[in-house]
């Protein structure tokens, strides 16, 4: 399905910023405590892929996975991979830019480390995120409300590469 830039927009903001998550963690040797996460996350993240598991699509027995992958992003969203900018001093801000690096839209918040979870906090939202760190990848785990059914019953995953300790 198609659906103007606008929305396409609005929908990466909405999904990206998040609802509850309700979800559970496994730790690795490898991935940063959660006191390590609310020092490793300053910097600049760019989005890699989304993929949303969305059981029930329409209210049929149909389940349906969204997933786009790098090498695709700008072909199916028609902006590039969204930047999402952490300041030390608990700021952030995201980037929704079309192809020819023009600013679309700018969401700014400030953020929250509990452990694993990350909270985002925006003047008319709060959300959070489990988070995994690995390798430079962050994975951002939620259910969320992606298909607008009015249930948050949709398992949403983005994975986000660190691209500078610059924001």
């Amino acid at each position: 399905m198609k659906f103007p830039i606008k929305l396409w927009v609005s929908v990466l903001a909405l999904t990206f910023s998040g609802v509850a998550c309700q979800q559970e963690s496994k730790s690795s040797k490898q991935d940063p405590s959660p006191v390590e996460l609310q020092t490793y996350l300053p910097g600049t993240w760019e989005a890699v892929s989304i993929s949303v598991d969305i059981p029930s699509v329409d209210s049929t027995d149909y389940d349906s996975v969204f997933t786009v992958s790098e090498e695709y992003w700008v072909d199916k969203f028609r902006i590039q991979p969204v930047k999402t900018f952490f300041q030390p001093d608990k700021k952030y801000r995201q980037e929704f830019r079309n192809s020819v690096d023009s600013l679309l839209n700018e969401v700014k918040g400030i953020w929250n480390v509990f452990g694993d979870t990350l909270m985002l906090i925006e003047p008319n939202a709060t959300n959070t995120y489990l988070v995994n760190i690995n390798k430079g990848l962050a994975t951002f785990n939620a259910v969320v409300d992606w298909d607008g059914d009015g249930a948050e019953d949709d398992t949403y995953k983005a994975v986000h590469r660190k691209v500078s300790s610059s924001y």
